[in-house]
């Protein structure tokens, strides 16, 4: 499974059952995969609209019917037709005002696209009839910077919205109202439900566990300066890309604890290294695959890019020989502590 054939990837995306992913990256193409329960198979591909330093994002709907891109340049979200995985086809163009952020997200199994209204705002789209997209209400708003993640719960019924102001607001999907704003105290680059949708995890210059419920601060693990994050449906386990290039995994535990920190080692074969992005079946430092709480071994692909894009996929039932390989992870921090020293 190669999806960026020698570029950066910077995002990928999968159905509700797993056996559907969009991949997009450096060449400005979507392509589509499906798998059969033992190899996968690119299908259908399309050029998508064309920037300077493209690094589009993409979503894809519970059912594998439509995908979402938008380019880190703003301004637009394509949408698109992936019914036919073998022929893609564009269904319209979403006019956003946006000049930077780029999250696209699908909202549970619903009809419902999350996408930038502005930089500092989030828009929800009636998508049921993709070829005219509907506004839902008016945008959400709040985060005072740069919005850097919009996440759904499995369920549905939350949104949250990770900003570079240090908080991550998170919404009740159904009247956009503002529940809960959980001060990060550092710029948030990723958020990510549990499987449960009870916990919300946030990575900042910490990683952090706040309950959805009630906002409170549940865990948090120091200095790991995590950049992207992942988690294994149906598991305890989520992935972190840190700042020092290491891909770290935690046990989240029923009540939102962390535990059992171990550094994951990329086990890559079959595939070509690539900057910038990270792919691998994953074990932890002793070479132990990660397995769900029922004993199985799981295989996943966190894939992240330079603007810190980052997705974990259930792929078990792949094969070992179609791993997508990677060389690299985010170090937007180290790299502020570089021009710190050199201004000092």
């Amino acid at each position: 499974m190669r999806p960026d054939r020698g570029v950066v990837v910077s995002g990928i995306a999968q159905s509700g059952s797993g056996r559907r992913v969009a991949t997009v990256g450096g060449d400005t193409r979507l392509d589509l995969w499906t798998s059969d329960g033992q190899v996968w198979s690119r299908r259908g591909g399309v050029a998508l609209e064309r920037r300077v330093n493209d690094r589009p994002h993409v979503a894809m709907s519970a059912d594998g019917e439509l995908a979402a891109t938008a380019n880190n340049n703003g301004g637009t979200v394509q949408l698109w037709d992936t019914a036919d995985p073998d022929r893609p086809r564009l269904a319209t163009t979403l006019q956003i005002a946006t000049r930077y952020t780029f999250e696209v997200a699908f909202v549970g199994d619903r009809d419902l696209l999350a996408t930038g209204a502005s930089d500092r705002s989030v828009q929800l789209w009636d998508v049921s009839n993709p070829a005219v997209p509907r506004k839902i209400g008016t945008p959400l708003e709040g985060p005072a910077d740069l919005v850097r993640s919009v996440t759904a719960s499995p369920d549905g019924r939350r949104l949250a919205v990770a900003s570079d102001d240090g908080r991550v607001y998170l919404y009740d999907v159904a009247d956009g109202r503002l529940l809960h704003t959980l001060a990060i105290e550092s710029p948030a680059a990723a958020a990510t439900f549990d499987p449960s949708g009870r916990h919300l995890v946030v990575a900042g210059d910490d990683l952090t566990v706040w309950s959805v419920d009630d906002g409170e601060l549940v865990d948090r693990a120091a200095d790991d300066h995590p950049d992207t994050l992942g988690v294994l449906a149906d598991s305890g386990t989520i992935l972190t890309g840190t700042a020092a290039k290491d891909v770290i995994a935690y046990s989240l535990g029923d009540d939102g604890r962390l535990s059992d920190r171990r550094a994951v080692t990329p086990v890559l074969a079959g595939a070509e290294h690539h900057d910038g992005a990270v792919g691998a079946s994953v074990r932890d430092a002793r070479r132990r695959p990660l397995r769900d709480r029922r004993g199985r071994d799981r295989a996943a692909v966190l894939a992240v890019d330079r603007s810190g894009a980052g997705t974990s996929l259930d792929l078990r039932r792949h094969r070992p020989d179609d791993r997508v390989g990677s060389r690299d992870v985010p170090d937007r921090h180290r790299r502020r502590r570089l021009r710190r020293r050199h201004a000092e």
